[in-house]
C-alpha cells in the first residue's frame, strides 16, 4: 500500500518536469504539489472525520494506513529538503537518525493512539538494524 501511494506522489514530479527523464524529474526548481506535508495531514483528517460521521469502518481503518504511507515518504524526502508546509514554508533538512527514528515511531504512535481511542488495531512492526 505504501508503495502505491509513493508511486502516485512520485508521478507528480514527472508531471511537473514535463519529461520522463530522471535527471529532470529529480532536479526540479520547485516542489510538486503532493510534496506539501499539509496535503496528507488535511486529507487524512478529512477521511477520519468522514469515517466517524458516516460510521465507515473502512475509512477508519484505511486512514491510518494512508497517513503512515504519506508520512514515511515525506520524512524520507525531508532528509534532502525538509518538510514543506505549503502556506507556512519549509523546515530545515532532517538528520538521517531522526528520519530512521520517525519512520520507526510513527506506526507505533498511530497504533497506540488508535488503541487508546477504542479502535483496537494491532500493528506488528519489525526493525532491522544494519
Amino acid at each position: 500500500m505504501k508503495n502505491l501511494f509513493s508511486f502516485f506522489i512520485k508521478r507528480t514530479q514527472t508531471i511537473n518536469a514535463v519529461a520522463l527523464l530522471v535527471a529532470e524529474a529529480t532536479n526540479l526548481k520547485e516542489r510538486p504539489f503532493l510534496h506539501s506535508t499539509t496535503v496528507p495531514i488535511v486529507t487524512c483528517a478529512c477521511f477520519y472525520l468522514c469515517g466517524n460521521l458516516w460510521k465507515s469502518a473502512i475509512l477508519k481503518r484505511l486512514t491510518p494506513v494512508i497517513f503512515i504511507a504519506f508520512s514515511s515518504h515525506h520524512i524520507r524526502d525531508a532528509t534532502r529538503r525538509g518538510l514543506w508546509f505549503s502556506p507556512f514554508g519549509s523546515t530545515a533538512p532532517i538528520p538521517y537518525k531522526l528520519y530512521i527514528s520517525l519512520n520507526c515511531a510513527i506506526p507505533l504512535v498511530i497504533s497506540f493512539l488508535l488503541n487508546k481511542f477504542g479502535h483496537h488495531i494491532r500493528v506488528q512492526y519489525t526493525v532491522f538494524v544494519v
